[in-house]
């Protein structure tokens, strides 16, 4: 429910930009609609899963990645500041520090 309500707020914001074409806003929301919502099958993911979001990001609101986070039992979420949408573009040295020591703390946990 979350992440379609979350498709459907996106739809309403391309329609009221005048620069988004009627042809873009149909194919974006016909393909929000057909999209399966799988949030009820987060709970079979069984790996270690890193969320990573900006504090700033307006394509994809946090309460999308905290319905991830409290669904996937062995999930983390860092939140990047200053960020937005596109973390490892915004604030590359910070997204890779992050992600290495999310895998360092894996490969800790299970050694070969």
């Amino acid at each position: 429910d979350d992440l379609k309500r979350w498709g459907d707020e996106r739809a309403a914001k391309m329609r009221a930009r005048e620069s988004a074409s009627a042809k873009k806003f149909v194919m974006v929301h016909e393909a929000t609609i057909a999209r399966a919502d799988l949030t009820n099958r987060l709970s079979d993911i069984r790996i270690p899963v890193l969320i990573i979001i900006g504090e700033l990001d307006t394509v994809t609101p946090r309460r999308i990645s905290e319905v991830k986070l409290r669904n996937i039992a062995n999930a983390r979420m860092a939140v990047l500041s200053d960020c937005g949408h596109r973390c490892n573009e915004e604030k590359p040295g910070t997204f890779n520090h992050v992600v290495s020591d999310f895998l360092e703390e894996i490969e800790a946990d299970h050694p070969n």
